[in-house]
C-alpha cells in the first residue's frame, strides 16, 4: 500500500527547536532555570540578562558563581551567547558552559583581559588554554560545541561570523546530565557583564 505522507509540506524541527532565550521578556524562558541562586539574582532589562550576587550572598562567599541553564535534550549541540562587557571590572568573569553541577563543568569564560577554557572536576578547576581578549571591543560572542556529551570545543568571535578556536578539544566524559549554561563569577553586586541571548542548535 502506498499513500502520501501526512504533513509533507511541514518542516521537521530540531529537538532543540524553541530552546534558548533572547532575554527580551520579563521572565526567563520556561526551559531555563537557575541552579545555584534564588530568582532575585537574575535581572532582565532592555533585552539583556544580568546575573548578580546579593549583598547577603557576598557575606557568605566572596567570589560568587551564578548560573542560568538550559535543559539538555541531546549530548550533541552547539550553544552560543553574546555578552556585552563594556562596564566589566577587574575580577569579573562571564562565559558559557556545559554544567553538570557546581562540582563538574567545562566551559569558556573571559575576564581580566583574557579568554580561557576551563575544566572543573570534583570541585577542582583548571585552566586549559587561553587567548588575549580582543582590544577596543565592548562585546564578544562565545561558542561551545558538544559531541556525544563527552567532547567539547570552544571558540570566540567579535562579530558572530568569524570564529577563533580557543585551545584543543576537551574530552570530559563525567558530565552526567550536563546542561548548557551561561555563567557569571564575581564579587560585586554592580555587575558589568550583560548576556544578550543564549541560542542552541542541534
Amino acid at each position: 500500500i502506498i499513500a502520501n505522507a501526512p504533513f509533507k509540506s511541514t518542516k521537521q524541527q530540531s529537538r532543540f527547536f524553541g530552546l534558548g532565550d533572547e532575554f527580551n521578556e520579563n521572565s526567563l524562558a520556561p526551559d531555563l532555570s537557575q541552579l545555584l541562586s534564588d530568582n532575585q539574582t537574575a535581572h532582565l532589562s532592555d533585552g539583556f540578562l544580568t546575573l548578580a550576587p546579593t549583598e547577603k550572598q557576598l557575606l557568605v562567599e566572596k567570589m560568587l558563581e551564578i548560573v542560568v541553564a538550559e535543559r539538555s535534550v541531546s549530548g550533541t549541540f552547539t550553544g552560543t551567547t553574546r555578552i556585552d562587557f563594556a562596564k566589566m571590572k577587574l575580577d569579573e568573569f562571564a562565559g558559557i558552559s556545559a554544567y553538570s553541577w557546581r562540582e563538574n563543568a567545562v566551559g569558556i569564560s573571559f575576564g581580566n583581559g583574557k579568554i580561557f577554557t576551563w575544566r572543573r572536576e570534583d570541585g577542582k578547576q583548571k585552566e586549559i588554554a587561553h587567548a588575549d581578549l580582543p582590544a577596543n571591543q565592548s562585546a564578544i560572542y562565545l561558542r561551545i560545541k558538544a559531541q556525544g556529551g563527552e567532547i567539547f570545543e570552544f571558540a570566540d568571535s567579535i562579530d558572530g561570523k568569524s570564529w577563533q578556536t580557543v585551545g584543543d578539544k576537551i574530552n570530559f566524559g563525567n558530565l552526567e546530565g550536563a546542561r548548557l549554561a551561561v555563567i557569571y563569577n564575581g564579587k560585586t553586586t554592580n555587575v558589568g557583564a550583560r548576556f544578550d541571548w543564549l541560542r542552541v542548535e542541534q
